[in-house]
């Protein structure tokens, strides 16, 4: 293994959590250092997406049947326009899903600019944006997972124990599931109910990890195109010496034989060196030119960035906001 592939090496682990997560709901099809891509993986995706949608349209159905019914019409649409969010997210995902695996592989790469040419400061300010990212993603992760296990818990428990009503009452209890929704069978009966109940199981693992999923990958990629920010600071801070550590590990290479003994008088002034300072200038140019290539390369990167997710984001924002507006009107009926 060569000196560059293993600078070039740490930074394979950059959003490796936030992958991880896509893959597990059918959003990541890019496997090994190739990179390919299975036809498999393809089918379980479009599950997951054709299980997101029919709850979509199984709670847009309970709308049209509670719609003079304010309480229950604003709970179920507030969870309508989060599920219909995280379906908007995830197909305009998959519709974009090369530019993005571009992207990221762009990234861990170091196409936008190679690690071998970093100093250790460099490399310490890249591994520490990835620690923010990993530290953002776990976090919205255990609040995620945390909201999962209680919901679903809720759901299984509400089921399983009768209320002192119930007990008293002489009329059999309606089953009740996890979200209100309309399926074409009825669901009083014990083997629809538990299609339906199971269905909706998978609704609350998928859904929830589409969105968490999505939205940590996107603020991953704005921490470390952040972090690429930083990194070209240092360097057009630290160019000249930079450039000196650079020419005097490779040595300069002279056209013509000059005197060498002044390499061997101690602290020699290299600035009243003109040959010394020729060769600074143009290495500084060279420097400077890389600098400039990493600016153009990390601004092609937002744009790709802001033009892949916008579409994401504005679904996010309006059903965030709607979502809100009807749990205020809850709250106030």
């Amino acid at each position: 293994m060569t000196e560059e592939s293993m600078n070039d090496g740490f930074m394979k682990d950059y959003l490796r959590v936030n992958i991880k997560t896509l893959k597990m709901v059918g959003l990541w099809n890019s496997f090994d250092l190739q990179n390919k891509s299975y036809r498999a993986y393809n089918i379980f995706s479009g599950f997951v997406s054709t299980v997101i949608f029919i709850h979509v349209a199984t709670q847009i159905a309970d709308l049209s049947y509670t719609w003079g019914d304010l309480e229950s019409f604003s709970a179920t649409g507030s969870t309508t326009l989060t599920y219909g969010a995280a379906l908007v997210k995830q197909l305009c995902y998959l519709a974009n899903r090369k530019r993005i695996y571009r992207m990221v592989h762009r990234l861990r790469d170091g196409r936008l600019s190679p690690p071998s040419k970093w100093s250790e400061e460099q490399k310490n300010i890249a591994n520490t944006y990835d620690r923010h990212a990993r530290t953002m993603s776990w976090c919205y992760y255990s609040l995620g997972i945390g909201c999962l296990f209680c919901f679903a818990m809720t759901a299984i428990v509400s089921n399983s124990i009768q209320t002192f009503d119930d007990v008293n009452s002489t009329e059999t209890s309606s089953r009740k599931l996890p979200y209100r929704a309309v399926f074409p069978f009825d669901i009083e009966q014990t083997g629809y109910y538990g299609i339906a109940f199971s269905f909706q199981m998978l609704v609350i693992v998928f859904g929830p990890t589409v969105n968490i999923g999505l939205d940590t990958m996107f603020v991953g990629l704005v921490i470390h195109a952040s972090g690429q920010f930083k990194i070209l600071k240092n360097a057009l801070r630290n160019i000249k010496q930079r450039t000196i550590k650079i020419i005097e590990i490779e040595g300069i290479v002279e056209e013509e034989p000059r005197d060498k003994t002044h390499l061997t008088v101690p602290n020699y002034n290299w600035e009243e060196d003109t040959f010394f300072l020729e060769t600074l200038q143009q290495q500084m140019l060279r420097e400077l030119n890389r600098c400039l290539q990493h600016h153009q390369k990390i601004l092609m990167f937002i744009s790709e960035l802001e033009d892949v997710f916008s579409p994401m984001m504005f679904a996010q924002f309006v059903s965030s906001s709607g979502t809100l507006c009807l749990i205020i009107f809850q709250i106030t009926v």
